[in-house]
């Protein structure tokens, strides 16, 4: 489980947690419906009374896994480790409950299904690396002649004929191989969405906010302790075909940003480290993480500041951005989204100026580049 992001992982627990959860409930459900079909059928009640045991244990094991998935401060990859033990102490239940129900002497027998649909829904739903995988698979498929077994020896149910027995439980081991197949796709994918929140030398753990025109992330570096936050744009923010000389924009504004924003030195700018291009097309830069709250957060939560407090942040903005407007650079969207206080070191209060999304530069004499990406007709910033 390693090589899967905890972002991956933690989805892989949540429904690990729905599957162990409807695995209690189904029996509950099953038991109650049981109950009009046994009343005058001596044989169907006593079958009634016998499962009583399984509900009882699927709900505890079942709701027990559930709870643990949902509460445990353990690691999310021992936390399917433990889920793929509760796959074979779930199919043995089921297998418990299938098994006690006498075949006929003599015809036909059919396969009962109860644990090879388990053991499929299982591996579609909770990835698990190959040979764990394999392991529960066959491990589960093997509780249904144990449970015959067992029941033969302590519930004196006969013994089916050797021709049945092939047929009653060789599909619970068929599907256990489909299954390993199965889990192994699922586990695939989520390697491959775990390669693709890699962007260089970061990799993406958990989305801190979302604008129109794209993503942060709280990044890690592969080999520095300390983390990061990505700006992550994909090219569809520009609609759900952007053509060409779309995306040419944005991908000129998007670096124009980064170096217009790494360029600055005030404290009070957010400091930028890289910034680049993705091998799905998506722009990204990585910046400095922040703790703290942008100002349209910070006043919805405590309300408005004392007239001392919000000249003490105005001050900070205005120094970030006299120092961009020095350099030629017009920030044209500052309000309160984009102002961050935030704790640095023993400083609270300490603002920075973030996104220089919509920056606009005063282009040397004579340059061939085009500075100003706004369009003719476009109003840039937030009017409102």
């Amino acid at each position: 489980m390693g090589s899967l992001t905890p972002e991956v992982l933690a989805g892989a627990v949540k429904r690990l947690e729905w599957v162990a959860g409807m695995f209690a409930v189904i029996f509950v459900i099953m038991f109650i419906a049981y109950r009009p079909a046994t009343v005058g059928v001596a044989e169907a009640a006593e079958h009634l009374r016998f499962f009583r045991w399984p509900t009882l244990s699927a709900v505890v094991a079942g709701g027990g896994m559930a709870a643990l998935a949902r509460w445990s401060r353990l690691p999310p990859a021992l936390i399917l480790d433990v889920g793929l033990f509760f796959e074979v102490v779930a199919a043995f239940i089921v297998s418990m409950g299938d098994s006690h129900v006498p075949l006929p002497v003599d015809g036909i027998v059919q396969a009962q299904p109860s644990v090879a649909a388990w053991v499929a829904m299982f591996a579609l739903a909770v990835p698990a690396a190959l040979g764990k995988a394999a392991v529960a698979a066959f491990a589960s498929a093997a509780t249904t002649p144990l449970a015959l077994l067992l029941n033969v020896a302590f519930n004196q149910v006969p013994m089916p004929r050797p021709s049945q027995l092939l047929a009653l439980y060789l599909l619970p081991f068929l599907l256990a191989g489909a299954s390993v197949a199965l889990s192994r796709y699922v586990y695939d994918l989520g390697r491959t969405l775990s390669a693709e929140r890699e962007l260089g030398s970061y990799r993406l753990l958990e989305r801190l906010g979302q604008g129109g025109m794209g993503e942060v992330w709280r990044a890690q570096h592969r080999s520095l302790v300390r983390e990061a936050a990505v700006k992550l744009i994909r090219p569809e923010a520009l609609g759900s075909t952007p053509d060409t000389a779309a995306v040419a924009s944005l991908e000129r504004r998007f670096a124009l940003e980064a170096r217009a924003t790494a360029a600055l030195q005030s404290p009070h700018t957010v400091s930028v480290y890289n910034y680049g291009r993705a091998a799905d097309g998506s722009f990204y830069y990585v910046m400095e993480l922040l703790d703290g709250f942008d100002l349209e957060d910070f006043v919805k939560r405590f309300g408005p500041m004392p007239a001392s407090r919000a000249v003490h942040v105005l001050r900070q903005i205005c120094e970030s951005l006299a120092e961009a407007h020095h350099a030629g650079l017009t920030h044209r969207d500052i309000k309160p989204r984009n102002i961050f206080l935030c704790r640095l070191g023993l400083a609270c209060d300490f603002t920075k100026v973030l996104h220089f999304g919509l920056v606009k530069t005063k282009a040397a004499a004579g340059a061939g580049e085009t500075q100003n990406l706004t369009g003719v007709g476009m109003a840039a910033g937030t009017p409102a």
